[in-house]
């Protein structure tokens, strides 16, 4: 009889744990949905795509049900960040972060990421043609100095080294207008990194992970098991790609 009993007690502790761990994972679930569900400026509804994968309801018991535990039981990796509120804020923020990318993978190709790749391919082929080349501190300065040998209004200071006052001026008007160009399509750029990392799963997958790994030593957040710190991305890319065979 007593060992049947120490068998209860035993079965009855797993019991308890895993019913505060599940908890933990609700609560987790919950501010994650508050997160996706914050912006209704998104176009996609990311809320759902969120509930589905996780085959969530409520019942008539107003509790939550949950069709798809494998990817459950994986969100408790995220539990070990509410440790800390700041560490808690961030990871949530990461998470819907990823949860979104995955959604959002292999976009086309829109109007402004093709302007802005011709913009950078404009800038190399006149870098080109006015044969620039880095000087000192990353500087770009001309090296063609055709007149070198006749032009007397040459001069040579630390900033240009030897260079004609066309040069110079060449030169300066080009700076100036890289600068300005680089600011106006700076938002082309972000659209650009964007589009290049919806089109590398890997790259969002690895992101994510690097960002649990990265926030468990910056907060020293105890019991995130780091052989597993991928396991929760792959298993939800999985599910929204289920033919992808290298996922």
């Amino acid at each position: 009889m007593a060992k049947l009993s120490e068998t209860r007690d035993t079965q009855d502790n797993k019991d308890n744990k895993s019913n505060i761990t599940k908890e933990a994972i609700e609560l987790v679930i919950t501010d994650i949905q508050k997160v996706l569900a914050g912006n209704r400026h998104d176009k996609k509804d990311y809320i759902n795509a969120f509930n589905d994968m996780l085959g969530y309801r409520v019942n008539d018991s107003f509790e939550a049900e949950f069709g798809n535990y494998d990817i459950f039981w994986e969100l408790e990796i995220l539990t070990k960040f509410y440790q800390i509120d700041e560490a808690k804020d961030e990871i949530i923020t990461a998470f819907a972060e990823f949860f979104k990318n995955i959604i959002d993978t292999k976009q086309s190709k829109t109007a402004i990421v093709i302007r802005y790749e011709n913009y950078l391919k404009a800038i190399q082929l006149l870098e080109h043609s006015f044969y620039f080349y880095k000087g000192e501190f990353d500087k770009q300065h001309i090296m063609d100095n055709f007149d070198l040998q006749t032009e007397v209004n040459g001069f040579f200071d630390d900033e240009f080294n030897y260079l004609t006052p066309m040069e110079i001026k060449t030169t300066l008007a080009f700076l100036e207008f890289k600068q300005t160009s680089d600011e106006y399509f700076k938002p082309f750029k972000e659209q650009k990194e964007r589009y290049d990392l919806l089109n590398n799963t890997q790259a969002i997958r690895t992101k994510f992970t690097d960002t649990l790994v990265l926030k468990a030593d910056m907060y020293q957040i105890v019991g995130v098991d780091k052989n597993k710190k991928a396991t929760l991305a792959n298993k939800i890319y999985k599910y929204f790609n289920p033919n992808d065979k290298n996922a």
